[in-house]
């Protein structure tokens, strides 16, 4: 009890007052778990370094001056903070970093707790997270190599995202994870600029109807030359092979290459004759 007083007169509290401030809120617990998750974050410089951060970007100097620091020594924390998944970054091209305040916190992990929490795939939460992009700063928070985030860790998130995996082995390399939800959350930005078919940016125009039947007319006079087709009982060759190159779709330059081998075929069948 003693221990918790200690804490709610500390820089946690205040950090956890400022956060809780903030648009996507930090509520308090009547156990002050809230306060010991912060303590176990955030070193008590760096926490009084972010009661001073806010949701707009900011460099370090701005951040500095409002809480009366060194502009290089809060620099270097900010960055520090930053490269520990605390705060987000900034970087415009050409100018100095500005650092903000995280809000909508995404935990990952490989188990089921027991408890029930938010829980969605990665391509879920990517659409879960995208709208609110808008209007809140988004982070997602992995766990450590070997065992992942707490359970302490993962009660603080908004949302909790799970990679389905084989049963086997569900636990993903540290780096494989991070790949995986990177690539959903890309695919949100590029997948409009994608093609919607698989032949919609093609080199070639699609050979149309016309030449289609020129090259069957041509396929079954070649196939009968070479004595494979019989026209006496042709049973179903032709239809099969008529569904076989339809199924393909061929372009006009394929189709000029297949017409090209049947011509050289027929060619050599008539020197064979003589």
């Amino acid at each position: 009890m003693l221990r918790l007083q200690r804490m709610e007169n500390s820089v946690y509290h205040k950090l956890a007052k400022h956060l809780d401030r903030l648009p996507g809120g930090f509520p308090s617990t009547p156990d002050g778990l809230e306060l010991r998750i912060l303590k176990r974050l955030f070193m008590e410089p760096e926490a009084r370094l972010a009661c001073h951060l806010t949701l707009i970007p900011e460099t370090a100097q701005v951040v500095a001056y409002r809480c009366g620091w060194v502009r290089d020594t809060a620099a270097t924390m900010l960055a520090a903070m930053w490269q520990k998944g605390l705060i987000l970054k900034h970087e415009p091209k050409g100018k100095l970093p500005r650092y903000m305040a995280c809000q909508f916190v995404v935990g990952t992990s490989a188990r089921n707790r027991s408890i029930p929490w938010p829980l969605l795939d990665p391509r879920q939460c990517a659409e879960r997270i995208d709208p609110l992009s808008e209007t809140e700063q988004i982070a997602v928070l992995f766990g450590r190599e070997d065992r992942g985030l707490t359970n302490d860790e993962l009660k603080v998130c908004n949302l909790h995202l799970n990679i389905p995996t084989s049963a086997a082995y569900s636990s993903l390399n540290l780096a494989m994870a991070v790949q995986i939800i990177c690539y959903e959350l890309h695919m949100l930005v590029a997948a409009p600029a994608l093609p919607t078919a698989e032949d919609a940016v093609w080199d070639t125009p699609f050979s149309n109807r016309e030449n289609m039947e020129r090259f069957y007319t041509h396929l079954e006079q070649t196939l009968t030359d070479i004595e494979f087709l019989d026209p006496a009982a042709p049973r179903q060759l032709m239809p099969r092979m008529r569904r076989l190159y339809g199924r393909v779709r061929l372009d006009e330059m394929e189709l000029n290459i297949l017409r090209g081998i049947l011509t050289e075929t027929q060619k050599w069948v008539k020197k064979g004759s003589k």
